[in-house]
């Protein structure tokens, strides 16, 4: 028989906290996706604007990762970093599926532009990629409940991508393949 901590020491059976965290996020996007274009599309002071795209699916995911994070460590508390990592972007994944066959199927009806398959196939590959900037941070806040280290991740994480983004041009040389 297994001694009692190695029998405990796998991870609860999560599939409906990952049913939920899929629909509230990918409804989150749709909601994201209906007020483009009725709301401005950068606010801010000067130069430097905030794309209120980006901030409403940056502010989406982190909600919807703290919540299915914690409730992942009530539910098993010894989860491991990478558990819940890969859990982050399987749902960041599969809400984008979602997301993408709606506005490709309301692109095919006639409403809006959306990229076409394209812009879909790389929101749908690059948005769990992108989560990881959020969910790394947090899940290793929850998880080892060190929140100097977290922020000091999420600075270096922020400090990079404007590093590679920015001051490097990659974005620029990212839009000229698509």
């Amino acid at each position: 028989m297994l001694d009692p901590v190695i029998q405990n020491s796998t991870p609860a059976d999560n599939r409906k906290l990952l049913a939920v965290a899929i629909a509230s996020l990918a409804i989150l996007h749709l909601v994201e996706f209906a007020l483009h274009g009725r709301v401005p599309e950068r606010i801010g002071p000067g130069e430097v604007k905030i794309n209120i795209s980006g901030l409403i699916l940056l502010v989406s995911n982190y909600v919807v990762f703290l919540f299915t994070f914690k409730k992942a460590l009530k539910d098993s508390p010894q989860v491991r970093l990478i558990y819940l990592l890969v859990f982050g972007c399987l749902i960041v994944f599969f809400a984008e599926i979602i997301c993408q066959t709606v506005r490709l199927g309301l692109e095919q009806a006639g409403i809006g532009e959306t990229g076409g398959l394209r812009g879909a196939l790389v929101s749908i590959l690059g948005q769990p990629l992108c989560s990881l900037m959020v969910s790394v941070p947090l899940a290793i806040e929850l998880r080892y409940k060190n929140k100097l280290l977290a922020t000091l991740i999420f600075f270096a994480i922020g400090f990079l991508a404007w590093y590679l983004f920015i001051h490097l041009g990659l974005l620029e040389d990212l839009r000229s393949l698509l």
